[in-house]
């Protein structure tokens, strides 16, 4: 599917709307931490789905974009993330649940998780938005690849705390 076609589809306007609202949510929310966690419990449940959602897209080119955000640029925000967590922001896991041969639990780190699904999440909605067919393209295509190699990982752990938070 080319980028116009993969743009139009209600797949990607519904994750591309999810995902702005996760990214405001990080940006912008001021509730309490409780109403914080509920609130990043059912955006983060809708990223996860509608990133599921996201149709193929083929590159016509080859270009790559320097897009990722500086430390500089994500500090503020994970500064006040970090206030909204408060103390819930660690917890343990198994690194791959399905490996039964590793029994070791792992530390996990929700502002890690929140912080890295922001930082390969926003600069691909910003060229979406703003930047040209090809940039768009490698954008839309980035945030499909990296929900499957990376933020998508990040976004299932963020989910499975955020739970144990808002309704244990």
């Amino acid at each position: 599917m080319n980028i116009q076609e993969a743009i139009a589809t209600e797949e990607t306007d519904k994750f591309l709307k999810a995902a702005n609202e996760f990214c405001n949510e990080l940006e912008l929310g001021t509730t309490s931490e409780l109403d914080f966690c509920n609130q990043l419990f059912i955006q983060v449940s809708n990223l996860i789905f509608r990133a599921s959602q996201l149709p193929n897209v083929e590159l016509d080119n080859n270009e790559d974009f320097d897009n990722r955000l500086t430390t500089d640029e994500l500090h503020p925000l994970l500064s006040r993330t970090s206030e909204r967590l408060g103390t819930n922001r660690f917890y343990w896991t198994k690194f791959n649940p399905i490996d039964n041969d590793d029994m070791e639990l792992v530390a996990g780190d929700l502002l890690d998780d929140l912080g890295d699904m922001y930082a390969d999440i926003k600069p691909n909605l910003e060229l979406i938005e703003h930047g040209r067919t090809a940039e768009q393209e490698h954008a839309l295509w980035e945030l499909k690849f990296s929900f499957e190699t990376h933020w998508g990982q990040h976004a299932v752990d963020a989910l499975r705390t955020l739970y144990f938070l808002t309704k244990n």
